[in-house]
Order: C-alpha cells, then structure tokens, then sequence
C-alpha cells in the first residue's frame, strides 16, 4: 500500500513516472500509449508533496539541532556565572513565579559566596544588631547637644 501523500483517495498509479507507459499486455507489438494529462499532474503532485515533507523534515530537524545547541551553550553560560548572576536569574525567576524577587535575589546571593564571606556577613549584621541602639542613643545625643549649643549661641546674641 503506498504512504499517504496528502493527495486524497484516488487510484494509485504506483512509483510509475508520467513517461512511462503501460503497454495492452497482450503482447502486440504496436507502440505503448503516451500517459494521460491526469496521470502526469498526479505524478507531479506526488513528487512535489514528497520534495516538501523532505525539505521541511530537514530544516526541522536542522532548526532542533541548533536549538538544542544554543540551549545547551545557555546552560553550561548559567553554571559557570557569577553570584551576581546567579543572583539576578533567581530575581527573574521568583518573578515570573509571583514571589518577591528581592528574597530570590538574596538568596541566590547568599548561596554564591565563599564559607568565609558568609562568615563575616553574619558577623557584621550581628555586630549591626547588638550596637544598633548604641548608635540609636549617640545619635540622640548627638541632636541635643547640637540643640544646646544653638540655643546658648542664640541667647548670646541678644
């Protein structure tokens, strides 16, 4: 049975080609009939429908290649990034998923530095925690000090 070629139900003419002609099979010996106009736009049909699955199969199969190449090139890019990178891609991706893309970004981060980094990166928000409100009370001081002194420079002017 021959594959089907998208050309409908008609009689199948087999692989014959319009030049080929079909003798009476009878054995006379006078001259085989040329092939008829409907046998030949048959044959191109066939042939034309066969050259354009050839041709789209190829540049499939050519565009997946490629594909898969520039995919592959992409990932290989992504594992071998930078934290800030890293980073930046999470950021994206909590994103795209509806998350808060600043704790993606943060976590990535985090994750892309060195022991030691992470070690002194704790140290300084736990030194930050503890001498916040030292600093708090400093600060303050600061304000009234400044205060008294502009009131005392004020009074001495009048």
């Amino acid at each position: 049975m021959a594959p089907h070629d998208g050309l409908g139900t008609k009689a199948r003419q087999g692989n014959r080609k319009p030049t080929e002609t079909t003798g009476s099979g009878s054995g006379s010996s006078h001259a085989p009939s040329k092939p008829s106009l409907k046998a030949a736009i048959y044959w191109l049909k066939r042939t034309g429908w066969r050259v354009l699955h050839a041709l789209i199969a190829g540049i499939s199969a050519s565009a997946s290649h490629k594909f898969h190449h520039w995919m592959n090139k992409l990932a290989d890019a992504i594992a071998n990034a930078s934290p800030g990178i890293k980073a930046a891609l999470e950021g994206i991706s909590a994103a795209l998923k509806g998350k808060n893309p600043l704790w993606g970004a943060i976590k990535a981060a985090f994750f892309g530095l060195s022991f030691k980094t992470k070690i002194i990166l704790v140290l300084v928000v736990a030194l930050a925690l503890l001498l916040g409100p030292v600093l708090l009370v400093v600060l303050l001081l600061a304000l009234i000090v400044a205060g008294v002194v502009a009131a005392v420079r004020a009074a001495g002017r009048s």
